[in-house]
């Protein structure tokens, strides 16, 4: 049976000091490897409210104490939105939590050296969960903020957004381990952009820090200044073994009243929320510029982009910025009819990032204020110019048989990508014998409907050394240089 720790313990631990909470975490140096925390002897009780959610994920029990008491108020969860839904066409907001969302429960004490020590509570409901600009959801439980702390579980506070160069921890219960933590510094914030089961989503302004990863199942653990000992986001994702994102929390600071989740639009800047369902475009698309002298005008591609809101009316903006400018209010256009939403206006006129920011507002003379623009649907699209270079070609190669002599096969493809690739030509043929400067010989390649891309050439390792040459017209008609490919066994294969 798992003990329980007394009302006592439970006592001391509401008194920690920050200077205690900063003393907890200056044990190890920076970027060193994650480290297994425990607490027989009390050491990580400060971390007593960072739990294994739902089987695999991490949460954080915050503090939520109106005037420092803790009452019959409930208990809050912060955790990442994709711990909930990995979609941003909806914002899940006062939503009851049945088995067909997720599991039902939180562990907290979770520590390996103290197992029996674990306690599990219910989940109630979804307060509010995005993966849209923000991966951040809140998650209230079934007992209160008073049974927990009783029982010994410690809330942390939230805290200020700190500066870069801030001292930072990091933890998280990867799968199938208990609580880990990693310490690192903060650097400058970033936007982030991710590619999840096909949806295409940017996280803007997001904490950053070169820390160790602690591993899947991590997200949704707290990252948390060092000096303060409070939470100031959670963790979202990592590239590589030590590049970490996290979405910064403060936004939260106003949306509990007397400890209670409040989704008033006057206080809360995560309201309102509205649906938007929209695919993004391709986020490299090619242009040609004018060419004034030759009487050319300019090429572009549009954003071409239908989609439905939930309001009934929207608002929109294009931009041309390195960063996504779609949190700012202004720049908005007037307010349109949501009813077949399609916005076709082209992408831009210079080669460089381009956003495409979308708002929904419930009339036509609703401003877009604070909490609706943070909830936009943001999109970004990079115009490149590629002057004469023929297009990319991708050779993929596959072994035909297991035995000896080995047989290869190599498969040649490229893509249509209008304006710049709008046709393609190629000739394959013995390398003695193709010139690929030698305009004789090309053969146009048909595009497929809904199909950009066309496979080129085949080729047998049984066959003799080949040489595939390629190259593009853009819808100006103006000619890409040639490329060569050689389709042959490489040396690397024959050992």
């Amino acid at each position: 049976m798992r003990a329980l720790l007394t009302t006592g313990l439970a006592l001391y631990i509401n008194l920690l000091t920050p200077s205690l909470y900063a003393a907890a975490f200056e044990t190890e140096d920076n970027f060193t490897l994650p480290l297994a925390l425990k607490n027989k002897n009390g050491e990580s009780r400060h971390l007593s409210g960072v739990g294994r959610l739902a089987g695999n994920c991490t949460a954080t029990l915050i503090d939520t104490r109106y005037r420092h008491e803790a009452t019959a108020q409930p208990a809050y969860l912060v955790t990442a939105g994709h711990c909930v839904s990995r979609s941003q066409k909806r914002i899940i907001t006062d939503t009851i939590l049945t088995n067909k969302m997720m599991d039902f429960t939180i562990e907290f004490n979770y520590f390996r050296d103290v197992t029996e020590q674990i306690k599990t509570y219910t989940l109630k409901k979804i307060n509010w969960s995005s993966v849209r600009g923000i991966d951040l959801a809140v998650i209230e439980l079934e007992a209160s903020l008073a049974e927990l702390i009783d029982a010994g579980i410690q809330p942390l506070s939230i805290g200020s957004r700190p500066k870069p160069g801030s001292a930072i921890a990091i933890i998280g219960a990867p799968g199938g381990d208990f609580l880990h933590q990693s310490l690192c510094t903060l650097a400058p914030a970033k936007d982030a952009y991710l590619d999840n089961d096909g949806e295409s989503r940017i996280l803007l302004n997001s904490l950053n820090a070169q820390c160790r990863r602690i591993g899947r199942g991590a997200s949704g653990g707290p990252i948390v200044e060092r000096e303060t000992g409070k939470i100031v986001g959670v963790l979202y994702g990592a590239i590589g073994d030590s590049q970490v994102y996290g979405s910064a929390i403060q936004s939260l600071q106003g949306c509990f009243t007397s400890g209670q989740f409040d989704p008033s639009i006057t206080r809360c800047s995560l309201f309102p929320v509205y649906d938007i369902d929209a695919i993004a475009p391709q986020h490299r698309q090619n242009f040609l510029p004018a060419k004034p002298d030759q009487g050319l005008e300019a090429v572009m591609p549009s954003w071409d982009l239908k989609f439905s809101i939930s309001t009934p009316f929207y608002r929109y903006k294009i931009e041309h910025s390195l960063t996504s400018p779609c949190e700012s209010p202004h720049g908005y256009s007037e307010a349109i009819s949501a009813g077949n939403a399609y916005i076709n206006k082209a992408i831009g006129m210079t080669k460089g990032r381009h956003w495409l920011c979308i708002i929904g507002v419930e009339t036509s003379e609703q401003p877009p204020f604070h909490g609706i623009v943070k909830n936009n649907q943001s999109m970004w699209v990079d115009l490149l110019d590629h002057g004469n270079e023929p297009p990319n070609i991708d050779i993929a190669t596959e072994r035909e048989n297991f035995s000896e002599p080995a047989v290869y096969n190599l498969f040649a493809s490229t893509y249509f990508s209008p304006p710049t690739y709008a046709q393609i030509y190629s000739k394959t043929g013995p390398t003695s014998q193709v010139d690929c400067d030698d305009p004789q010989g090309y053969e146009e390649m048909q595009r497929r409907a809904r199909e950009p891309w066309v496979l080129l050439a085949s080729w047998n390792s049984t066959q003799e050394d080949a040489k595939l040459c390629v190259y593009s017209k853009n819808a100006h008609g103006e000619s890409s240089r040639a490329s060569t490919h050689w389709l042959k066994v490489a040396d690397d294969w024959k050992s």
